[in-house]
């Protein structure tokens, strides 16, 4: 494919996109990336705990985001292995829960073939 060149922030749990928390004057962050930052030029980002959304909410928020050209990094679950057995301490066995790998496989393969999706990232 063409390289991708990009402008982007990382944005926190906080600022979960599908809450009505305004930011700057927005509805929510979604409005704001949308309606603001994509006009100058910010292009992608990531969201921290997107994945733990429900599936519908983590579509909407792509969809919204791929209508203006924004890409999104995708993490598709460190939320869910540290969850998997209350610790994100390096080497802890969370791959040993088939829940939580199963719930990764499900984010992934929601969205691997939408528009909005730049890659994957932790």
């Amino acid at each position: 494919g063409r390289p991708y060149t990009s402008i982007g922030f990382y944005y926190n749990e906080e600022a979960d996109p599908t809450v009505q928390r305004p930011v700057a004057g927005f509805p929510n962050l979604t409005e704001y990336i949308t309606r603001f930052q994509a006009r100058q030029g910010i292009s992608q980002g990531q969201f921290y705990q997107i994945s733990v959304l429900p599936h519908p909410a983590i579509l909407a928020i792509l969809d919204q985001l791929a209508a203006v050209g924004f890409k999104v990094l995708f993490d598709p679950g460190h939320v869910q292995l540290e969850l998997c057995n209350g610790t994100s301490a390096p080497g802890a066995p969370c791959f040993d829960s088939q829940q939580a790998l199963d719930n990764i496989k499900g984010n992934i393969t929601l969205v691997r073939e939408h528009p909005a999706l730049l890659g994957y990232c932790e």
